[in-house]
């Protein structure tokens, strides 16, 4: 999840804050790593991976890998044993997550993830060959340039989901993002990011691949809050299309006299005048009323002096 820092010149000099800030961030790591365990359940009760796809979790599985082999030399530092507990953890998890996709995948999707998967395997192989050079032969050119492979590799991780996350804006589909896993990363991002700054010396190995995790996740919040505010507006906008729709079928069951009645009453004295000629509903009456129909000489003098002033 995130690179080692190199051992310091002696144990004495271990900062009390920065070990309090890897252990912070060892929660933050697991939560961020095991935050797609509902959906990977979710695949194991419906033997169906549906729209999921495991490459990420095969970056993530390498970048952690490559972190554990980076920093086995100095394991027994204290600085290095919270961010080696979070990248052990981080191989089992991951490795579990791919093995469960590949069996659940169907056969005509499960070619490819396999290839990669090989190849990941071999990388990792091939790390461990750098580090045996590291070990027995004190070629420390090698731990060098594995620190850059798992910054690198840290750096590809945190960037791998924008590109799922712009196909969802573009789709408007906030059903392919998790608002849960995005937290997760910014919060990981940002306890490293802190983690590298607070020691004695800028650990860059981890602090690189933690402000580009931070971006990545930011960004990925603000494009889920886009579109559940989106969702949100649409829907008030359909509920009130429903509701002017069920107000107009109520007034077309309403009888004639009924409706030119309440349409006089909401327009003031003007509005009465505005109205077609038509009979007279006196309130709290319908125009099936039998009073309505028996009116009295002034009622009809009313409504002719009425006709004669509508335009």
């Amino acid at each position: 999840m995130v690179a080692p820092a190199p051992a310091p010149a002696s144990s004495l000099e271990v900062d009390g804050t920065q070990l309090l800030l890897g252990y912070l961030g060892v929660g933050t790591a697991l939560l961020l790593i095991g935050s797609p365990i509902p959906t990977f359940w979710r695949i194991v009760k419906t033997k169906q991976v549906g729209e999921e796809e495991p490459y990420s979790y095969m970056s993530v599985l390498f970048n952690a890998a490559a972190c554990v082999i980076y920093g086995l030399p100095v394991f027994a530092d204290k600085t290095n044993k919270p961010v080696m507990l979070a990248n052990g953890v981080g191989v089992i998890l991951e490795f579990v997550y791919v093995i469960l996709f590949i069996m659940y995948v169907a056969a005509e999707r499960r070619r490819n993830p396999m290839i990669i998967l090989i190849g990941v395997v071999v990388a990792i192989m091939a790390l461990l060959g750098l580090l045996l050079g590291t070990v027995f032969f004190g070629h420390v050119w090698t731990r060098t340039y594995m620190g850059w492979i798992a910054m690198l590799s840290g750096v590809a991780m945190y960037l791998a989901p924008i590109f799922k996350t712009v196909g969802a804006w573009k789709n408007s589909d906030r059903a392919r993002l998790s608002v849960i896993q995005s937290m997760a990363a910014l919060a990981n991002g940002t306890m490293w990011t802190a983690y590298a700054l607070v020691g004695r010396h800028i650990i860059w190995f981890t602090l690189v691949p933690s402000v580009v995790g931070i971006g990545s996740a930011g960004f990925r919040v603000i494009v889920w809050l886009i579109l559940y505010c989106r969702e949100a507006q649409e829907g008030e906008g359909a509920r009130a299309q429903r509701r002017g729709g069920s107000n107009l079928q109520m007034s077309l069951r309403q009888p004639q006299g009924q409706r030119q009645g309440q349409g006089g009453g909401d327009a003031g004295g003007e509005g009465r005048h505005q109205l077609p000629p038509g009979p007279v509903v006196r309130p709290g009456l319908s125009s099936s009323c039998p009073l309505s129909s028996s009116s009295s000489s002034k009622e009809k003098t009313a409504r002719a002096s009425t006709s004669s002033t509508w335009p």
